[in-house]
């Protein structure tokens, strides 16, 4: 039997589109997934990348989600988001890419903070032939979608009301703490 829209409740349809849209719910939160951890591959380098200053900031929780990244398991998942190694400095770099061609979207480079982190830079796919709307706007909205949807957090970043270039008011005091102390922090549940 052929179901229509017409027969569908708000609830169901609303149901079909995001599974549509997104694939299969997130797997269970706590398998970290980072580059060379395993044989999975790396995201395609970016054809011709551009790049800007998004001053948006996250909570912990969202550190964390954006830390663990998600590893497609469908094709109908449709994206995989894959974080770096966490340097000595507290920076680390998050890719967002297709799973069924490993073209890189979106990169954000994040500062690890005692609160959460922030983005330092963001880094997109400019090429007209890699992606179809190949812009800030474009990247910004992907990102936001994939930030929520994919790896579950229901509150957008936040940005903050006063950014001085090379700064993020409010922010620099977490870097005197040392990076094992801001992991763990981020980690306490």
């Amino acid at each position: 039997m052929v179901t229509t829209d017409a027969e569908l409740s708000p609830a169901e349809t609303s149901a079909t589109v995001h599974w549509a849209r997104f694939g299969q719910p997130l797997p269970e939160p706590g398998e970290l997934w980072m580059l060379g951890l395993d044989q999975r591959a790396e995201p395609v380098p970016f054809t011709a990348a551009a790049t800007s200053v998004w001053p948006m900031t996250f909570d912990r929780e969202q550190t964390r989600s954006l830390l663990l990244g998600h590893r497609s398991t469908e094709m109908e998942d449709k994206w995989h988001v894959l974080a770096s190694p966490v340097t000595t400095d507290g920076t680390t770099t998050v890719a967002f890419y297709r799973s069924w061609t490993g073209t890189r979207v979106v990169e954000l480079e994040l500062q690890l903070t005692e609160s959460g982190s922030h983005v330092i830079r963001a880094t997109w796919e400019s090429a007209a032939g890699a992606i179809k709307d190949p812009d800030e706007a474009f990247a910004r909205g992907q990102f936001l979608l994939v930030f929520r949807h994919t790896l579950g957090n229901e509150r957008p970043p936040t940005e903050p009301t006063k950014v001085v270039p090379g700064r993020v008011e409010g922010l620099l005091a977490d870097r005197e703490l040392s990076l094992g102390a801001r992991l763990k922090k981020l980690f306490q549940r």
